[in-house]
């Protein structure tokens, strides 16, 4: 995997020292770039022209250096740019990265890896949960990067899914590095070790609800597809969805029952023409290019439990689930030979407690995060 740093080192040119500065003024402001841009030639000469405060470029720039070692700001002349990306109407200027990010390659791979965006409610139901994780499963046997926006929900079923299947995942934010949500600390830690998160506004830049609709084109633009799982009418899945088609991008959306609110969105994508009902996983992959697996299925069905419970019952329980798929309480019973049904309920009620078991619709999945 390729990375270039401008954080350990002197920019080739001052552009990205100044292209930073002229972030920190303008919350990184797509619109007032390119105007600059487009006056002045270049981000330098713009700021000799017109400084626009008592701000020092190369002071905030050494700041930058010293408070975040890890992190690139990746701009649009880089080599590592990506090409995808490259071709939006309105490309981001920079991007401050950490992880790793370039083309991905891999000793393990005989094959460049290419990306697929995932996206779709904070709220699925355990339909939209399945399918979002079939999904990355079917893919992982392939070259696959897998893009979402690390919001709760589908976008993070999808990164922790493709984590669990090995697979390289990039988070896209709508805010600065310092503002990445507490409760997601260790779903960040493992992407930072398999992938990369990337965001357009410098690490101050506090969440605001119209930085969330600019963020989406960025993972409409790093992908050939996008894939919406599940969505509501109003939503920001369906704002990248139909950002994608804007791009000439392919946009495939799952089929929904026609009276549920939660899929409305789909069906709307699908109604307009901008989105092509999923039909099979076979259909992404052949979309994609991917013919042959790249590498062999685990025969592990599902992950083995990251640690050993004290109480044998409720690891019999653990032991008979999956992550990959749901399983009845009469599955259960026949599979651990647990009789006592009032005790059984009550071991899988301090299972969901401690955050090991998710019941969903009429069954039990172990949770990603225990499965990693």
């Amino acid at each position: 995997m390729t990375k270039k740093s401008y954080t350990n080192e002197l920019p080739e040119s001052h552009e990205a020292i100044y292209l930073h500065a002229w972030n920190l003024v303008t919350h990184a402001s797509y619109a007032t770039l390119k105007k600059l841009y487009e006056r002045y030639g270049g981000f330098e000469k713009a700021w000799h022209a017109m400084p626009p405060s008592q701000l020092d470029p190369h002071a905030e720039w050494k700041k930058f250096q010293t408070q975040y070692p890890e992190m690139t700001l990746m701009t649009y002349d880089d080599s590592v740019y990506p090409m995808l990306l490259k071709q939006l109407k309105k490309a981001p200027f920079s991007l401050y990265i950490q992880g790793e990010h370039g083309p991905h390659r891999s000793a393990n791979w005989p094959s460049v890896f290419t990306n697929l965006s995932i996206v779709g409610t904070r709220r699925p139901s355990p339909y939209g949960t399945l399918q979002t994780q079939k999904i990355v499963q079917e893919l992982s046997l392939y070259p696959v990067v897998i893009v979402s926006g690390l919001a709760k929900g589908v976008d993070t079923l999808a990164h922790e899914t493709a984590l669990l299947e090995g697979l390289p995942t990039w988070a896209v934010i709508g805010h600065g590095h310092d503002y990445l949500p507490e409760q997601q600390h260790d779903l960040v830690n493992q992407i930072l070790k398999n992938g990369c998160i990337m965001s357009e506004y410098p690490p101050s830049t506090p969440p605001e609800k119209f930085r969330y609709p600019e963020r989406n084109r960025i993972i409409a633009g790093l992908s050939p597809i996008t894939v919406v799982t599940e969505a509501p009418q109003s939503s920001g899945a369906n704002i990248t969805a139909k950002l994608a088609r804007e791009e000439d991008r392919e946009v495939f959306a799952l089929c929904a029952d026609i009276d549920r609110r939660a899929c409305q969105g789909n069906l709307d994508l699908i109604e307009q023409h901008i989105a092509t009902p999923l039909t099979s996983y076979k259909v992404l992959l052949e979309t994609l290019g991917m013919r042959e697996p790249m590498r062999e299925r685990s025969k592990r069905s599902r992950p083995s439990p990251s640690h050993t419970l004290r109480d044998p019952i409720m690891q019999s329980i653990v032991n008979v689930l999956n992550y990959k798929s749901i399983t009845t309480f009469t599955e259960i019973i026949d599979a651990t030979h647990l009789r006592n049904i009032p005790e059984l309920l009550e071991k899988l009620t301090l299972l969901e407690i401690d955050g090991i078991v998710s019941m969903i619709g009429g069954g039990y999945m172990l949770t990603t995060e225990y499965g990693s």
